[in-house]
């Protein structure tokens, strides 16, 4: 399954840690 939010969710995430 390819979500575009969810590689949004994952950039975000990376940018958080």
């Amino acid at each position: 399954m390819v979500d575009p939010d969810l590689r949004l969710w994952v950039g975000i995430k990376a940018n958080l840690r």
